[in-house]
Parts: structure tokens; sequence; C-alpha cells
């Protein structure tokens, strides 16, 4: 054995001193030949060459290293989970965590988001993310389709930082991207089967976890899982992706802002936290009584920029908040502002008000407020009117719930007349938002065209036409249901549950 040789390995044959990537990384390096263990993990090549280089303060360095042979040989290891990992501080996240003022005051970072290999796209999400031009293509769909209901990942960020050629690929856009993919995938006809894409975001997000990365492009991937979650009625996953997103935004150090947004970052934030709340409380349609871990926003919420303004990256010259609104509500803030009013609708039922005209006066106003709502509801730029429907949606959902409770008190109630009343135009205006899509040759021609939200309105407004014998609305409604059922498979369930509730009504 030579020389050089000699120093390179101990007495037990293990390398003197760290690899070269350890070496450059400052990490504890295992010593292990042919790969350390950091190697391994990362499903790289380990060299033993960097000491006898790189360090001046070593008497090797200063050794002729002229006819070394540096290289060690390497085994064809692939390790999973994880085959990689993105170049993280993990030290600098965890004292993030455990001690944030201490983070602050040293100024601690938790490291860049990149990737440690020169194919920043890791080999298991290569064939759903082949390459850069096939994020990009992501991206275009995804912005001609889904962003209409969920406006809530700035389009410049996406093509001017995320995209950007001249930048590094970022661990976080990765899977973001793969999130808006997931979001345009068509469902599997197959009960209870899943398509790939969905397995590899909801793996990725473990990945990105143990990585010890935290950035609202995690949180926005997070937020489309859900909302896919959701619309598949992928449950409990539905509900505890809610609890990652609300956990990740506390991360974050995110909550209701009660200024309003002076940079396109700023809103995005803003948007990405309504969001949760909007996610949350659809979810709550199905048992109003649940316990929200979201918590409710005061009227000094600021509401998301006008829409032209956010299509434009403007700053809006004045403030929009919960009470006061401005003068043309976004599609967003309409969608929005009716999640709100539905989560006080959730908090009146579970008051149990026992005063008749109490709950008559509460009633109206909950009417007037969602009917105001929905009437000045208008499309997106660049949407179509079925826009309109999404804004709707969550507002006639509202009113449903306020008023279904009421039907079972005697019929000469105010609040049961007036119950019925609301509930047939609910039923109506469902069975025109189903005319609406029907009539559509290319409605949902491509996946992610269709808001999951109006799926549970479609639903209510079933359950009630049932028992009131509107069987030509009924109709419409299950059309539209089905037809709905090759976008998100919820429709599918609730087409079953609306067969459930026929055979148990009495004849």
């Amino acid at each position: 054995m030579s020389t050089t040789n000699r120093r390179l390995q101990s007495d037990d044959g293990r390398p003197r001193r760290a690899c070269n990537f350890c070496t450059r990384r400052k990490i504890r390096c295992s010593k292990e030949v042919p790969k350390c263990l950091a190697c391994k993990v990362r499903n790289r090549g380990c060299r033993y060459d960097s000491q006898l280089r790189d360090l001046p303060d070593s008497p090797d360095s200063q050794t002729n290293h002229g006819n070394v042979d540096r290289t060690l040989p390497t085994a064809p290891d692939v390790v999973w989970p994880p085959s990689f990992l993105p170049k993280a501080n993990l030290r600098g996240a965890a004292i993030r965590f455990m001690d944030r003022s201490l983070f602050l005051r040293s100024q601690a970072q938790a490291g860049t988001i990149t990737f440690t290999e020169p194919d920043p796209i890791p080999s298991h999400l290569g064939p759903f993310l082949s390459n850069r031009d096939a994020l990009r293509q992501i991206a275009i769909s995804y912005y001609r389709l889904a962003n209409r209901w969920l406006p809530i990942i700035s389009k410049k960020k996406i093509f001017d930082q995320l995209l950007n050629p001249l930048l590094p690929l970022r661990a976080d856009a990765v899977f973001l991207l793969l999130c808006m993919k997931t979001a345009l995938t068509q469902p599997l006809s197959e009960p209870h089967s899943w398509p790939s894409e969905y397995h590899a975001a909801v793996r990725y997000r473990t990945d990105l976890e143990l990585a010890g990365l935290a950035s609202l492009e995690i949180l926005q991937g997070c937020i489309l899982l859900a909302a896919y979650e959701q619309g598949n009625a992928i449950y409990p996953a539905a509900h505890t992706s809610i609890g990652i997103c609300l956990q990740h935004a506390s991360a974050l150090r995110m909550g209701w802002t009660y200024s309003i947004a002076s940079h396109i970052d700023a809103e995005e934030r803003n948007r990405s936290w309504w969001a949760i709340f909007l996610l949350e409380r659809v979810l709550g349609l199905g048992d109003a009584h649940q316990m929200f871990v979201v918590p409710e926003p005061n009227l000094d919420a600021q509401l998301p920029w006008p829409d032209q303004d956010w299509e434009d990256y403007t700053v809006p010259s004045t403030s929009s908040t919960l009470s006061s609104p401005p003068i043309v509500v976004g599609s967003f803030a309409s969608i929005l502002q009716a999640s709100f009013v539905l989560s006080r609708v959730f908090g009146y039922l579970s008051a149990a008000l026992t005063e008749v005209q109490a709950r008559l006066d509460e009633v109206e106003q909950f009417e007037r407020t969602l009917q105001a709502l929905m009437s000045y509801a208008r499309p997106a730029p660049g949407a179509d009117a079925r826009s309109v429907c999404y804004q709707k949606a969550v507002g006639y959902a509202a009113l449903i719930a306020l008023h279904v409770p009421h039907l079972q008190l005697d019929h000469g109630c105010p609040l049961h007349q007036r119950a019925c009343i609301a509930l047939d135009d609910a039923v109506h205006s469902a069975s025109e938002a189903a005319e609406l899509y029907l009539s559509k040759v290319a409605v949902d021609s491509e996946p992610g065209d269709t808001s999951p939200f109006i799926v549970p309105w479609l639903y209510m407004a079933g359950t009630r036409a049932i028992r009131s014998g509107l069987n030509d609305d009924l109709g419409v409604i299950e059309n539209a249901l089905t037809k709905l059922n090759s976008r998100w498979k919820a429709a599918g369930i609730y087409m079953e549950l609306l067969a459930a509730s026929k055979a148990m009504e009495p004849a």
C-alpha cells in the first residue's frame, strides 16, 4: 500500500477523514467504503480525496498527489425512502422551531431549498415531472383550468422565479407543481383507487418534512392536496390534511391579517390562509356540529385583492375587509365571504337559541347577507359564466345548512315556513346551475375545469328536492352529479346517498 493510501485509511481500514461531500457540507461522516451513510441516503458517488486537497492545516496538504488514485470503488445502491434529500441545514431548521427568538437573534438560516444533485427531479417522480418543459406545461394547464376556483398561487412567481431557467430548481417548487398536476388528474374509475400522481405527492410531502423544509410553496401544495382529497371523498385524509395545512401555516407564522397586503408575497400568504379556512368550513357541511381547528376571523380580517389587481400584480390603493368590502367584490373574495357566513351559520346552529323571534331575526340577517353575496357574483377575469356557480355554491350551501334544522319545527312556526321557501329556492338555483353545466358541450372536457365546491351544494339541494317532490329539478341535479363523477368521485358517492334517501323517504 502506498504512503498516501496509508494516510487515507486508519488501522481498521476505514478512511481517516470525512469524504468530499461530508467535508464540504460540514456534517458527520460514517467513513464507510465504498459509500458513507450520507452519500448512500443521497444516492450519490462517494470520494475520499478532499482532505489531501482542501485542508491547508493538515500536513498531508503538502503532499504531491500527482500519482494518487483518489477514487474509491462505488456500488449502485438504491435507498428508499428517500432516494435523495434536499440540501437543508437540519440543525438550523430544528432551532427555528425549538427557540424562535434565539433563531431570529442569531439570524440562523434553515438552508437553501435546492437539491444536491445536478438533476433536481428525483427519479421516482420522473414519470410525472420529466423535465422543466413538462413542469412549465403543468403550470400553463393549471392556470387555464383550476386556478379559477382556487386562485392562491401567483402566476408571476411560478414563471419568473420557480420555473426561471436561470435559477436552480427548488424542491418545494417541484412539490407544488406535482400537486398542481394532481389537481388536474382524472380520478380512476375503480373504487378506492387513486392516481399515481396523488400517491407520489403524499409521499413527497413527507420527504420534504423529514428534510427540514418549510415554505409557502409547500403549504400551497398541501392545500391543493386537501382540495383534491375533498373533491374525491378521500377520508379521513381530507380532514387530516386540513390539520397538516394548519400546522404548516403556523410554522410559517401565518394567520389572519388585519392590514392591507403590501406586496404580492403577503397577498399570497393571505389567500393561502383563507383557502385553509374555506376548505375546512366546506368539509363541515357533512357535520355542522364538528369541532373546527381553523379559527374564525373577526370582521377586520383582510379580504383578497380584487381579481384584476391580482392578475396585474398591482397593490390596491384601499384595504378591503369583511366589515368593509369593496364596491365590486372579486370572485375569490366572494367565495370567502360566503365561507365566513357559513362558519357563522354553524355557530348559530350550535347555539341552540330557544326564543323564536331571536332566531328569526338572526336567520333574516343571514339570508340578507347571503342573497347579497350571490346577487353580486361576477365571473373571474378570463372565466366564463360557470365561475359564478362556484361563487354561489358556498352561499347556497350555507343557506340550506341554515334552514334544514327548521324543518323539524311545527309547520305553523315562522321559521318552518321561511325554511320551506328558502330551501325550494335553493333547489331551483341548483337545478339552473346543473342545466348550465349539462348544456355546455365542452364542460369539464379537461380535468381541473370544475370546482369541487359545487358538488356538496348539488347534493344538499337534491335531498331537499326528494322531500319536496321536485322531481324535475332532482332529475337535472342527478344528471349533473353523474357527469361530475368523472371529475370528482365525491359526486358518485353523493349519488348513492341520494338513492338511499329516496329509498328511506315515506311513500
